[in-house]
Parts: structure tokens; C-alpha cells; sequence
């Protein structure tokens, strides 16, 4: 499976769009506790529902991870769940049933923590090549659209010789 970023970025904030078909299982990144599982409603007060079905996990590492426009979702709110568990099915088909605001299948990704936003991006390079990091060494930079990406790889090398 070739998984890919949405070619439309649209962030102004630190945050990913993965590309991927609709009902690809959806995993928990970190153990923690699920502090939101809606299917139908909006989970932020005026945004008109943009980020559709979503799961937020408030991880054991003090980061709040928030996975958007799940075509189903498989955890409640309050459950405890460990990284690898399922947590849901990604969705965001237009006009589907929790898309939310979106222009194709995806899922939305964004972290918080220290009272910043993260960006997601090393944190899952990290986890593919079997060596996560601690997400909050994580910048608040180089993956908002409009502005120079960074070079995860690179980024990681740099801290790994360090």
C-alpha cells in the first residue's frame, strides 16, 4: 500500500493528511486514554462538524493525539487503549457520513503537547523505522503548508548522532 500526503495541504497549523482509502485501520500511536470518540457530531464548537468522526487520545507521554475524518470509530470515550490498537476506520469521502470538511479519503492527523502544537511527521518516521522518539522533541515547524518542509530523514539522523 503506498500511502501518501493529501496533494491539496491546507494547514496553518502542524498537522498531516495521510492519504489513504477509505476503512484503512486507524491505530493508536501511544498507549493512553480515549478523552473523545464522536461518530456524527462536530467536535469543535463552530466549526460545523469540519473535522467529522473523530478520536482524541490523551497519551501517557502527556501529548493529545487527534485522528479526523474516520468513516467509523471503534473505541468510547474513556477507554484506556495501547499503541497498535484500533481506533478506527479512516473516511473523509466527500459528502460520506463523518467526512467532516474534506476534499478526498484521508486522515488527519495533529498532536499537542507542552502547550504546543507538534508536528506529527518524525514522530511517525520515528515509529516506521522501529526507533520512535519522544513526540515532544517533536518542532512546531516544517509541516505547515506554505512554508519550507522539512526533511524528516534528515531531522532524524541529526538527532539520533547527537
Amino acid at each position: 500500500m503506498t500511502v501518501a500526503l493529501a496533494e491539496r495541504p491546507h494547514h496553518d497549523y502542524p498537522a498531516t493528511d495521510l492519504g489513504v482509502p477509505v476503512g484503512t485501520p486507524t491505530f493508536a500511536m501511544v498507549d493512553g486514554t480515549v478523552t473523545t470518540a464522536t461518530s456524527g457530531v462536530g467536535v469543535y464548537p463552530g466549526s460545523g462538524g469540519r473535522c467529522g468522526n473523530t478520536v482524541i487520545i490523551e497519551g501517557v507521554d502527556t501529548v493529545r493525539y487527534t485522528y479526523c475524518h474516520l468513516s467509523a470509530v471503534t473505541v468510547t470515550t474513556g477507554e484506556s487503549v495501547a499503541a497498535g490498537q484500533q481506533v478506527g476506520l479512516t473516511g473523509g469521502q466527500p459528502g460520506a457520513p463523518g467526512a467532516g470538511n474534506t476534499t478526498g479519503p484521508h486522515l488527519h492527523l495533529s498532536m499537542r503537547g507542552s502547550g504546543r502544537t507538534l508536528c506529527p511527521q518524525p514522530l511517525m518516521l520515528s515509529i516506521l523505522l522501529g526507533s520512535p522518539i519522544n513526540p515532544l522533541a517533536a518542532p512546531s515547524s516544517g509541516c505547515i503548508s506554505g512554508q519550507p518542509n522539512t526533511n524528516w530523514a534528515a531531522w532524524l539522523d541529526q538527532r539520533i548522532t547527537q
